[in-house]
């Protein structure tokens, strides 16, 4: 499981600008996103893709119960989000693959299928 750190807070202190009569070779920028496992830069293209198919997540159908057919993969994703004045919160999604038939998502007390689109999305590395 893939746990990304987004970038940080913009600043807010005051701008500070220096004049230079040299010439400087501009370090590149660091990764906007890191996997936190190991500080290794996430693909930020590859980051869009899952925020976007996040927001909205769809549902194609909600159930009552796990499918009886056979389990291949779980993935977990944790969403940690920080609102204006610090408060903040913690999501998780548990999204199971089965052998055949929709991926389902455990989210609180709901239970509902997904596109396999999705799955693609979560391919960051």
């Amino acid at each position: 499981a893939a746990e990304l750190q987004g970038p940080p807070a913009p600043a807010t202190g005051p701008a500070t600008t220096q004049a230079t009569t040299q010439a400087t070779t501009e370090p590149a920028a660091p990764p906007a996103w890191l996997f936190a496992d190991s500080n290794e830069g996430a693909d930020a293209d590859k980051v869009k893709k899952l925020l976007d198919e996040l927001k909205p997540l769809r549902a194609s159908r909600f159930i009552e119960k796990m499918p009886d057919t056979a389990v291949s993969k779980t993935h977990r994703v944790t969403i940690r989000t920080v609102a204006a004045g610090g408060q903040s919160a913690t999501h998780e999604l548990t999204i199971t693959e089965f052998d055949s038939g929709s991926p389902v998502v455990h989210f609180q007390e709901l239970l509902f299928e997904i596109s396999r689109s999705f799955l693609d999305a979560l391919k960051l590395r």
